[in-house]
């Protein structure tokens, strides 16, 4: 076994081989040589023989050998694991986004029907304001008209014009809240002062409802840190709201007080009411409570969501709160104090 390495080495050749070597006691043990020859003037005379015993680096190599295979077919097992694992998670993924698509769709087609609802309600609004005032043009411009009935037809018009005023103010006010271009103009202001203002808006329409307002106001210093003409629009709004929706004669309670860090401003009527689940909504863009409300009293869901973002710009909250149809309802509002 050994004379292929022994001629080769006698020929100048250096040889290096293993060989099994078995015992008498059955074991077999792992050598490895080294045949290197020996020169003398240029000629080979013999050559040097090494071997040394390699039985536990080659048992050591065997058992690493058997390791690294079985890692391997751990880690094709793992990785079959895995590629199923994530095949069943993209399967999920696929089908989350799928829903979720499927939501948006259905959350922007409502989007795009209340928008639209929205826009028929100002359409017809302002056509409601329009139709008296041309109608009412007609009639000044006639020679015949008594003055009496001039003066009556150019109150109205002035009615209808502020209607419509308010209405084209509060739609801009809101589309400037939300692209955050409605800069308010605070100083210290006392909540009376904004009563006062409030007040003188809206009296005109408690007198022509013969409705009876209930005021209950602290005599305690109530300032604020705020934009007085933008509060003052916001509880317009809110009481005007009130007026619109309590039957005639019907009492509507404005009440100021302040506690440890706010001021609480709170407004009620015994009105159409709503339902209690509707509060949650009522100041929330295009928000229309229409088989509750009367019709009749206009409006386009634009005012109380206008309420809220001057409220929050403020960083105050306001909530509304209601027993049910037919049982009134308030409005709370929250200010920090100055």
């Amino acid at each position: 076994m050994n004379e292929p390495h022994m001629r080769a080495a006698l020929d100048g050749q250096t040889r290096v081989f293993e060989r099994v070597i078995p015992c008498r006691n059955g074991v077999r043990r792992h050598s490895l040589a080294r045949y290197t020859p020996e020169f003398v003037g240029g000629v080979v005379t013999g050559f040097f023989v090494e071997v040394g015993d390699v039985s536990v680096m080659k048992s050591a190599e065997a058992e690493l050998l058997a390791r690294l295979e079985a890692l391997e077919r751990r880690s094709e097992i793992d990785a079959r694991r895995l590629l199923r694992n994530t095949l069943d998670r993209d399967a999920a993924v696929r089908a989350a986004l799928e829903e979720a698509s499927r939501q948006a769709a259905k959350d922007v087609a409502a989007e795009k029907r209340r928008q639209s609802t929205f826009l028929a309600e100002v359409a017809h609004e302002l056509r409601n304001a329009l139709a008296p005032v041309s109608a009412s043009v007609s009639l000044i411009t006639s020679d015949s008209l008594p003055s009496e009935s001039v003066q009556a037809a150019t109150r109205m018009i002035g009615r209808q014009a502020r209607h419509m005023v308010r209405l084209v103010n509060d739609l801009l006010d809101s589309a400037a809240v939300d692209a955050g271009t409605l800069s308010l103009q605070k100083q210290t202001t006392d909540v009376r002062q904004l009563i006062d203002s409030t007040l003188e808006m809206c009296k005109p329409g408690i007198d022509s409802a013969k409705q009876e307002l209930r005021l209950i106001v602290s005599d305690e210093p109530m300032l604020l840190d705020a934009d007085a003409t933008r509060l003052t629009q916001a509880l317009t709004n809110v009481l005007n709201n009130a007026i619109k929706y309590t039957p005639p004669a019907g009492l509507i309670s404005l009440t100021a007080r302040r506690d440890e860090h706010q001021v609480v401003i709170e407004i009620k009527d015994n009105g159409v009411g709503m339902p209690p689940w509707a509060a949650l909504t009522i100041f929330e863009a295009f928000s229309q409570l229409e088989e509750t409300a009367d019709r009749r009293a206009g409006g386009v869901g634009i005012g109380l969501a206008l309420v809220r973002k001057i409220v929050e710009l403020h960083r105050g909250s306001i909530e509304a709160m209601s027993d049910g149809i037919g049982r009134g309802g308030a409005s709370t509002s929250r200010l920090p104090r100055a």
